[in-house]
């Protein structure tokens, strides 16, 4: 018996859930997935931060929700007009600037929404273990990525580092500490 038709339904089904979350929580009814992707319309909405990426092969329904409910913060707490105007134009810096400016609207997420936040903490943490056990911290560049997206988040939202990760990062943490530590300590949450 083929799989893919049976996952292929399952895909739309967890699609069509987290879509439906993501239009009450923002009130957008126009709000959809279409091949993977979130769309306003007819318009495909930009991919947000690598972290919000999933897959049904790897990630379970938490992960789903989790990154429907930072999708939700984001339309919610980001002007798009000036995070296009002030989105750099390199693609590494790209990358970076999406990532944390996706951990700057879930930090907005009020404490007493203790199920979303368990959601964007799960996703969190199942982007964080899927990127490690891809190898993907044992490059300079990867680890760097992997030690910012830890320290910043945790910064923002005043939770631990990931134990697993904790280890992982010290040393790439340190040196980061030198040349961005100052900005790191006085970061706060800004809406823009």
């Amino acid at each position: 018996m083929d799989a893919t038709p049976a996952r292929a339904r399952q895909q739309q089904r967890v699609e069509e859930l987290c879509a439906a979350s993501i239009r009450a929580l923002t009130g957008q009814r126009e709000l959809h997935f279409r091949g993977r992707r979130l769309h306003r319309g007819h318009q495909a909405l930009p991919l947000f931060a690598a972290h919000l990426q999933t897959s049904l092969a790897d990630d379970d329904f938490a992960s789903f929700r989790g990154a429907a409910d930072a999708m939700a913060l984001r339309l919610l707490h980001c002007d798009a007009q000036a995070h296009l105007e002030l989105m750099p134009g390199d693609a590494v810096e790209r990358m970076v600037f999406e990532l944390l400016e996706q951990l700057r609207v879930e930090a907005l997420l009020p404490r007493v929404y203790l199920g979303m936040r368990r959601n964007l903490a799960h996703r969190f943490a199942q982007w964080s273990n899927a990127f490690v056990r891809a190898g993907l911290a044992e490059s300079a560049r990867g680890i760097l990525l992997f030690t910012l997206a830890q320290a910043v988040r945790s910064r923002l939202t005043g939770e631990p580092v990931p134990e697993a990760a904790d280890d992982l990062i010290e040393t790439t943490r340190g040196m980061l500490a030198g040349v961005i530590g100052p900005d790191l300590i006085g970061i706060s949450v800004v809406r823009y």
